[in-house]
């Protein structure tokens, strides 16, 4: 059929031709199949990776109003240290206190309440300090007073510089 010049017997041609079938499966293979069959893994992997993406995504959808929440309480923490940070702020100015450095530290919040620390050194005279901390300790807010350490000045004779941990809990 292929070839009239040479005639070959019946084993022959029966090689011949599964010869000509394995040579055509394998070109089919490597020019058809194999790139098709990476071009599936690629999609399939893309579609594992989208998939595990939109899990992901709904699970954190899912929990939206828990986020909100925790999302509020923490603008409102901050808010509160905010607040506080200008109270302590304005009592110092109002008892003649300079005060420099203020952190604040991060919320620790316990099953019940939640305490709110800060750092601050203040200089001043000493009765100007004594009365800064019994402003802070009077209500509204009920600061407490952790820490407190008081150094004098060089060079200055009745001037003062403290370093006090602050604490107030926030019910």
């Amino acid at each position: 059929m292929f070839i009239k010049i040479i005639k070959f017997s019946k084993r022959e041609r029966v090689i011949f031709y599964l010869t000509i079938g394995v040579l055509l499966a394998a070109v089919f293979y490597n020019l058809l199949m194999e790139p098709i069959l990476k071009k599936w893994v690629t999609i399939n992997r893309e579609i594992l990776v989208k998939q595990t993406a939109v899990k992901k995504a709904l699970k954190i959808l899912s929990q939206r109003e828990k986020v909100k929440l925790d999302y509020y309480k923490y603008t409102e923490s901050i808010n509160d240290a905010s607040n506080l940070v200008s109270y302590i702020e304005k009592t110092s100015t109002m008892t003649g206190i300079l005060p420099s450095n203020i952190k604040v530290q991060p919320i620790k919040k316990d099953k019940l309440t939640t305490e709110c620390i800060i750092e601050l050194e203040a200089q001043g005279s000493f009765n100007n300090i004594l009365r800064f901390i019994s402003e802070l300790s009077k209500p509204p807010l009920f600061i407490t007073i952790k820490k407190f350490y008081l150094t004098s000045v060089e060079g200055q004779d009745f001037v003062f510089k403290g370093r006090l941990v602050l604490s107030k809990l926030i019910i």
